[in-house]
């Protein structure tokens, strides 16, 4: 079931369609971003990536930093669409940026919130 369940949460990340769906139970929403997806958010145990560049991915990373900025983990995009997963139960509860970056530059910011 939880297979099904994240088919659907990427076809509609991946198509843009959709600007809430609800993926999990007890979770409200997965985030379409222009330039990757999450989910799902809030997140428990773990937390899907989607990627999908505009173009080839050059110093890309996908960045999770706490509220002061400081990055807790940093991972590697190596293709112009992939998926990452990340356990969240590494992390405390509270609300962290996570940041997708390209070519030096930072293509989006969004909040992801994770509770235990």
């Amino acid at each position: 079931m939880w297979k099904t369940i994240l088919l659907l949460c990427s076809l509609a990340c991946l198509a843009h369609e959709v600007t809430a769906l609800p993926c999990f139970e007890n979770v409200t929403n997965c985030q379409v971003l222009t330039s990757h997806c999450m989910y799902p958010n809030p997140a428990s145990n773990f937390v899907v990536f989607e990627v999908d560049l505009a173009s080839e991915p050059r110093g890309s990373a996908i960045i999770l930093q706490d509220i002061t900025g400081r990055v807790l983990r940093s991972l590697l995009v190596s293709s112009k669409e992939q998926q990452l997963v990340l356990d969240s139960r590494e992390f405390a509860p509270g609300t962290y940026s996570v940041l997708l970056q390209n070519h030096g530059a930072t293509l989006e910011t969004k909040k992801l919130i994770v509770r235990q």
